[in-house]
């Protein structure tokens, strides 16, 4: 039977915080990924558990204060005006994503029902990264 070791699971913890940061976007599980990488490579070379402690510290505090800046940098350079897209139209792409101005995002109706693949709708307010929308056409012409 195979034992894993402390410094195993922190890197196992790392990676389970780098899988919610993939899936929230908001740079926190990023940092805490940092942290328990750190912690677990200070375990995995034999320092204290007061040293993992400040090397989680440390490795949350490089997390927080460099993931947003790289990922704005490189991922994500140009900035969005957010409130840029309400009243533009877009198309919608399936059932949960509509493209407007080049830029898909996740969108819902105010009656909850989706729109058809192909179909024009208007934005009416966003909040976060869902836009609300209402259909302005039954299909585009290609």
């Amino acid at each position: 039977m195979y034992h894993l070791e402390p410094h195993h699971l922190l890197l196992l913890l790392s990676v389970f915080f780098l899988i919610v940061e993939i899936f929230t976007f908001t740079f926190v599980g990023g940092a805490i990924s940092i942290g328990f990488l750190f912690s677990g490579i200070g375990n995995y070379l034999g320092a204290g558990t007061d040293a993992q402690i400040i090397l989680f510290i440390v490795g949350c505090a490089v997390g927080f204060f460099s993931i947003e800046r790289i990922a704005t940098r490189f991922f994500y350079p140009e900035e969005i005006n957010t409130n840029s897209v309400i009243g533009s139209e877009g198309e919608i792409m399936n059932n949960r994503r509509i493209k407007v101005n080049g830029t898909e995002w996740n969108y819902k109706t105010e009656n909850g029902r989706p729109i058809k693949a192909g179909a024009q709708a208007m934005v009416l307010s966003q909040k976060g990264s869902t836009l609300l929308v209402k259909s302005i056409s039954k299909m585009k012409n290609n």
